[in-house]
């Protein structure tokens, strides 16, 4: 017996079935590419605070070698904890008895393990690649190191120059090459992470999380520009002469570097200027208030003049500035424009 087959039954097409589910909307590329690269990875406030603390961690820890030659020579009686100026005195060679390159490498250490911190905290809790906290570009840009380095360093020589020939009895000679190799070889080993640990978490992660967080670049600049200057407020330099009379100069460089920062988008000429600043202060001259205490070829005898070094910081940043925007062309909407 032959089954009768039935044709099924159609109907007509249904433009709505199946459903659609809506397409994400896309979101227009940020204005500006250093702050599009802060958008890769995770950027809820409780990462950037967990990497903060990882940061900070690393600092703390990274002090405690440095706490054993402090233990040292406060129970020597070199230093007291009772002195007003203790801090600055325990980052002083010659009060402690220790050779210069042994305080500041332990003084530079601490950095490295905070270093660490940041790199574990950017790929692993925010998972972002590092260099997007360095640049907004493919690749790191040498060439803007390399003009940041040398133009900030020629400009340091030309004031340092000037200082020399108006105060001569200030600045004396003290070379000593059995201490100058040492500490020269510690500056140019570890002041690179110094530098570089403060321009990635600053002006890197955290000025980039603090744009998301406003959208306004502007204020991403101003926020942690005040930070930087804050953090710098333990300095020994900002206990003698006042924290008020120091603010502006950490504050105006950390503008500055911040500005130039945005307007290139990447960090790459601001590592190169912040590196050659702490290498001229470790191994060309530095002076008793100083935080960064090394054998240098000269050395500072007389009081800081603050108002002289803050309009010498103005002028020196002015001409920096528009010497860089004239060569790179910047536009200054990417100071305040987002999209």
């Amino acid at each position: 017996m032959e089954h009768e087959t039935h044709p099924q039954p159609t109907s007509p097409v249904n433009p709505y079935w199946p459903p659609q589910m809506p397409a994400e909307e896309s979101k227009p590329a940020l204005y500006n590419k250093f702050m599009q690269a802060g958008l890769e990875g995770r950027n809820q406030i409780g990462f950037y605070l967990a990497t903060t603390a990882l940061a900070m961690g690393g600092y703390i820890l990274g002090q405690v070698p440095f706490l054993f030659i402090a233990v040292m020579a406060i129970k020597k009686k070199y230093v007291s904890i009772y002195d007003p100026d203790v801090n600055s005195k325990l980052l002083n060679p010659e009060i402690i008895h220790q050779p210069p390159w042994l305080v500041l490498a332990l003084t530079l250490f601490i950095f490295v393990v905070a270093m660490a911190g940041l790199w574990i905290g950017v790929k692993y809790i925010q998972r972002k690649k590092f260099l997007s906290i360095i640049t907004g570009h493919r690749t790191f840009r040498r060439e803007r190191f390399i003009t940041g380095f040398l133009l900030w360093g020629g400009l340091m020589a030309a004031v340092f120059g000037v200082n020399m020939w108006l105060n001569p009895d200030t600045v004396v000679n003290s070379f000593n090459l059995s201490q100058f190799i040492p500490s020269f070889l510690v500056a140019v080993l570890l002041l690179p992470i110094q530098t570089w640990f403060e321009e990635f978490y600053m002006r890197g992660n955290l000025l980039q999380g603090f744009a998301q967080a406003t959208k306004s670049p502007v204020w991403a600049i101003l926020i942690t520009s005040l930070l930087f200057a804050a953090l710098h407020m333990a300095n020994p330099e900002a206990a003698k002469y006042g924290r008020l009379t120091v603010l502006p100069q950490y504050l105006l460089p950390a503008i500055m570097f911040g500005v130039i920062t945005v307007l290139d988008e990447g960090l790459e000429l601001a590592m190169g200027m912040h590196l050659i600043n702490n290498l001229f202060g470790a191994t060309v001259i530095t002076s008793a208030d100083s935080a960064i205490q090394s054998s240098t070829i000269w050395r500072n005898t007389g009081p800081m003049n603050m108002a002289a070094e803050n309009i010498s910081y103005i002028i020196i940043m002015t001409v920096v500035i528009a010497f860089l925007w004239w060569r790179y062309k910047w536009k200054a909407d990417k100071l305040y424009r987002w999209y």
